[in-house]
């Protein structure tokens, strides 16, 4: 299904593209979770499905909270496998931050233009 997605993804299709990675999520969650493998599998999905309801985000058609709960499942799963330190791990951190800074930012920008009508 990872590659159905990765597929779909390419030609455009972000709607079936995310399906395709929710369903990778499914199969992992219902395999043993437990093993090393089905959480890389699922830390990959878990960054794919973020950064495709990141860019439905910026067509309005998503909410911010998906993207940011993907990725802060991708890290959890990450630092379980590679350790806080790893470069991977660091990386995930601090696309989060940068993630949650900007939502911080898009809301205050909502509040003032909404003030000043």
């Amino acid at each position: 299904m990872g590659k159905i997605g990765s597929l779909k993804f390419k030609l455009g299709d972000r709607l079936g593209a995310l399906a395709a990675f929710e369903q990778v999520l499914k199969e992992c969650e219902s395999s043993d979770a437990t093993s090393t493998a089905s959480k890389a599998e699922a830390s990959k999905a878990h960054i794919k499905c973020a950064t495709i309801c990141r860019s439905l985000l910026n067509e309005g058609k998503s909410n911010q909270e998906a993207s940011l709960n993907h990725l802060r499942e991708a890290l959890k799963l990450y630092t379980q496998l590679y350790g806080s330190t790893h470069r991977d791990t660091q990386a995930l951190t601090t696309s989060l931050k940068q993630w949650e800074q900007e939502g911080v930012m898009a809301e205050l920008l909502l509040l003032d233009s909404g003030s000043k009508r």
